[in-house]
Parts: structure tokens; C-alpha cells; sequence
């Protein structure tokens, strides 16, 4: 059966709770605010099938080797706005609800809890766009997903590298010929449990219920200056979308970035590196100024890695929503791919912090561990920075940096 002692070795994706046959592994969260599979040992016949189920223990070797780079825009102003970066996900989404298919994504649920779920109409779409950077529940839609598969039904899954991974492993050996799968470059996800401390502070300051949260916003534009602010809206109307409105709205945001508050398999996550396991990958794409001008309007940018010919053919047919250029991935390295290849390193405050969450408030977590100003970059940083862009040579020198800030 398995046991996580390690609990960066788990990386919360729900693969061993739901092929488990005898139903005796429930996922419980721990004192961090994170999932863990707990094992009802009194039912458990000791099949193994958990083991060989989780990703992480069973490495894939087989992942996909990328076919093509675009930089893309959704020619829907209004998709676009809504979307974190360059609207890739809803002209897919539709595309495959008329084939009578199904899309499955993380979306707040009526309690403000960030779960996996379905849907089957067109009108439902906007809910699985936009970032939440909090871990999702996966709940049971890796089920759901072999049901729909089986039954010849087209399916759309979208899901951070890891639980794309824990889906394929769920799976095993069943036909997905029916099945397009999207992950993202990811850079770790906050505690579920955290945001709902957040949550029940804000809904205290504000005097109603949150019924709508996003991590990030283009009420101020698309830039990393402009569009990490956390929006907020309440049942009474209310609505908060910047932090200079409101001194703690954005804590969950620099609690990310400070790498404070980040499951523990995040730091040293098992699905890095160009190849991914899923037939698209997405991420934004900060740097279009320098990759292709014409596309810089300040209202965001996807890049878009096709990562198999299924999603090639797709994307042919479903290309005639966006504004496309096609890049090479040389080119993609020259700027922030950090995240693609490297684990962030947590912050040496993270446990006290999460010590500290049992005991105090949002205010004095974040008057304790977030209140600073982020130094502004040296001129000759940014000149280095420049150079090793131009050589070619940013890509080692970041492993270099990484190797050594874990040695």
C-alpha cells in the first residue's frame, strides 16, 4: 500500500485514491492545508495497484518531444480579457463541445473551493480560465475521464504537469485516442488550505461572501508589473482588483513568489524539462516585444508548444480563432523559461511560516513575512542578463544557478 513519508514525494494528483479497487484511500488534508492519500488499512488487500499508479514513483520515460512552437492570440477580445494570458483554452474548449465532447478544468465550486470538474456547455467555459495558483482537487475526473473516453466521447483535460501525469498513469493501457490533454509551465501550487484562510479573512473585512477570486487580472494590463494583482468580488458587490485598495489582497500572490507557501514536491518536482507528457503545452509569453513586435499590445500572449501530431491536427483546425506566428523553441530559451526546466527553492522561513498560519491572521502573516519591497535589479545584473540572452548562454547559466543554490 502506499505510505507518503516523504511528502515530497507526493505530489497530490489523486491517481492511487481513485484506481484504488476497494475505495480505501481517501485524500485528507494535512496540517499545511495540502491533500495526502491516507490508507483505510482494515480494507486494503494489499494489490499494490497505488504504487503503481503514482507518477512519481514510476517516473514516465515515454513523454512526448515538442513538434512546434507558436506565440498565439484569441482574436475574441473578450475571451482574451478573461484568460490569464493569450486565451488559448476556450476556442479548444468550444471546438470540442460541438464534436458532442466534454471539457474538464479547475474552477471554484459554490463553497469557493478550487476542484477539477466538467462541462458540456459552451456557456460554461470562462469558468476554467484565468489563473488561480492554488492546487485544484482532482476529486474523481480521472474516472469521469475513462468513463467518457470509453463510452467514444472526445475529452479535453486541463491540469498542471502533474496531475495531466497522474491522469495518463491512471489510465494505463485504455485507448485515449479521443482524449487532448493541456498542462502548463508551471511554478508551484499554493495550499488549498491557506486560501480558505484567506478567504474567511477577506469575507470578515468585507462583510459578505467571496463568490468569485483570481490570482492575477488585465484591469491594468498585461505585463508582470501590471497584472499580478488578485481580484476579488463579494456577494454584496463589492469588488477589490488591486492592493493599493485594499493593504492585504494580494497575500496569497506574494506568499507564491516568496516561495513561502508551495507544496513540498513542488521544490523538487518530478515533470520538469521541455518534454511534456500532454498534447499542448501553455505558458505566458512576457517577452513578445522581443519575439515578434507586431503582437505587443499589452493584453496578453500564450506560447504554445505542440507537443504531438493529434494536437497539430487540432490546432490546424481550431488555428482561425487566434493570431498566430510560429517560433522556434532556440528562440523561447533566450528568455524566462526558468520554470520549465528548475524547481524553485522554498524560502528557509517556510516551515515557521506554516507554523505560524495555525495561530495568527492573514494582517499578521503578512505584516510579518510579506511586507517588503522586492529590490529593484542592479543596472549591471540587467546588462549580464542581456548578454547571456544575446550568446545563447542564459540557459546554462541558469543551471548553473539552480545546481548550485541546492548544493
Amino acid at each position: 500500500m502506499i505510505k507518503i513519508s516523504n511528502k515530497e514525494c507526493c505530489c497530490g494528483c489523486s491517481a492511487c485514491a481513485q484506481k484504488c479497487p476497494k475505495k480505501c484511500i481517501k485524500m485528507e488534508m494535512d496540517d499545511e492545508g495540502f491533500l495526502y492519500p491516507v490508507v483505510d488499512e482494515s480494507i486494503c488487500v494489499n494489490c499494490n495497484l497505488c504504487i503503481k499508479v503514482c507518477p512519481i514513483i514510476n517516473k514516465r520515460k515515454n513523454r512526448n518531444s515538442l513538434l512546434e512552437c507558436y506565440i498565439i492570440q484569441n482574436l475574441n477580445d473578450n475571451e482574451r480579457f478573461n484568460s490569464a494570458s493569450g486565451g488559448f483554452f476556450s476556442p479548444l474548449a468550444a471546438y470540442i463541445i460541438e464534436q458532442e465532447g466534454v471539457v474538464f478544468g479547475a474552477s471554484f465550486n459554490s463553497d469557493m473551493k478550487l476542484v477539477h470538474s466538467y462541462t458540456e456547455e459552451k456557456e460554461e467555459i470562462n469558468k476554467y480560465c484565468g489563473s488561480k495558483y492554488i492546487q485544484s482537487d482532482i476529486n474523481k475526473t480521472y474516472e469521469e475521464v475513462l468513463s467518457f473516453i470509453k463510452s467514444g466521447r472526445k475529452v479535453v483535460f486541463s491540469g498542471s504537469p502533474c496531475q495531466v501525469e497522474g491522469l495518463y498513469s491512471f489510465l494505463g493501457n485504455n485507448d485515449i485516442t479521443n482524449l487532448i490533454t493541456i498542462d502548463f509551465i508551471c511554478h508551484g501550487v499554493p495550499s488549498p488550505g491557506l486560501f480558505e484562510k484567506y478567504k474567511e479573512f477577506m469575507e470578515k473585512e468585507f462583510g459578505s461572501n467571496l463568490i468569485r477570486y483570481t490570482s492575477r487580472n488585465k484591469r491594468l494590463g498585461y505585463s508582470t508589473k501590471d497584472s499580478f494583482w488578485a481580484y476579488c468580488e463579494f456577494e454584496n458587490e463589492s469588488r477589490i482588483f488591486a492592493d493599493k485598495e485594499h493593504p492585504y489582497v494580494n497575500f496569497m500572490n506574494k506568499a507564491f513568489f516568496a516561495e513561502i507557501s508551495s507544496r513540498p514536491s513542488c521544490y523538487k518536482c518530478s515533470f520538469k524539462g521541455k518534454n511534456h507528457k500532454s498534447d499542448f503545452t501553455i505558458y505566458d509569453c512576457w517577452d513578445v516585444d522581443k519575439l515578434h513586435k507586431e503582437m505587443d499590445d499589452n493584453k496578453g500572449t500564450t506560447v504554445l508548444i505542440v507537443n504531438t501530431i493529434k494536437a497539430q491536427e487540432i490546432f490546424e483546425k481550431i488555428s482561425r480563432f487566434y493570431k498566430v506566428q510560429q517560433v522556434s523553441f532556440k528562440s523561447l530559451m533566450k528568455f524566462d523559461t526558468a520554470s520549465m526546466f528548475y524547481s524553485m527553492i522554498p524560502s528557509p522561513k517556510r516551515g515557521e511560516f506554516f507554523a505560524d498560519v495555525k495561530n495568527m491572521s492573514i494582517s499578521q502573516l503578512y505584516d510579518k513575512y510579506l511586507d517588503y519591497e522586492p529590490a529593484k535589479p542592479k543596472f549591471f545584473k540587467k546588462a549580464i542578463k542581456k548578454v547571456l540572452q544575446l550568446t545563447g548562454l542564459l540557459v546554462l547559466a541558469r543551471k548553473v544557478k539552480y545546481t548550485w543554490r541546492r548544493s
